[in-house]
């Protein structure tokens, strides 16, 4: 949780900070803990300000804000996790239609009068979700084609800016800053 990443953030200033007298990290402390390729990356995302030193401060919000960015993936892969699963339900209903079809005319049923009555029955539903399923189509495309933004997002709509919280295949939950 938050708390923790402030913690880790204070855990991490105070166990890197080679001298106590100096007021923050600076650069030669990181190099026993880093390689040396990804010092000045390490040290950028510390030196938030960019004075050549991070303090305590600058620490603790460098942690948290790489906590906000993986809790924010998560959320993400786990939307998508259950978008997908959706749409593998969809693929597998048409695909044992078609398998039941199959059967039917390896026992020699009469496919001819059943496919008749199953799709007078299909046509009856497409009257009735066409329109679902279009959207759904469209909703697909949107998010896995262009996929404009992610969870974590600052998204400005009507002049307020809101937050994306949670994307499904049929919405988008964002949050105001005033927790609406």
């Amino acid at each position: 949780n938050e708390m923790e990443a402030k913690r880790v953030g204070s855990f991490l200033f105070w166990n890197i900070k080679g001298d106590l007298n100096n007021g923050g990290i600076t650069k030669p402390d990181l190099e026993p803990y880093v390689s040396a390729d990804d010092l000045d990356l390490a040290f950028a995302m510390l030196d938030i300000d960019g004075d050549g030193s991070a303090d305590l401060k600058e620490c603790v919000e460098a942690v948290q804000s790489i906590y906000k960015e993986r809790k924010n993936l998560s959320n993400t892969l786990r939307d998508a996790r259950n978008i997908t699963k959706t749409l593998e339900n969809l693929i597998g209903i048409i695909i044992h239609v078609v398998w039941i079809f199959l059967y039917l005319l390896i026992f020699q049923a009469d496919v001819a009068n059943i496919w008749v009555s199953f799709s007078g029955i299909i046509l009856g539903f497409s009257f009735i979700f066409s329109r679902t399923v279009a959207e759904m189509f469209d909703n697909v495309v949107f998010l896995f084609g262009t996929h404009p933004y992610a969870i974590g997002d600052l998204l400005h709509v009507n002049n307020e800016q809101m937050t994306v919280e949670e994307i499904t295949l049929n919405f988008t939950c964002m949050m105001t800053s005033s927790n609406r």
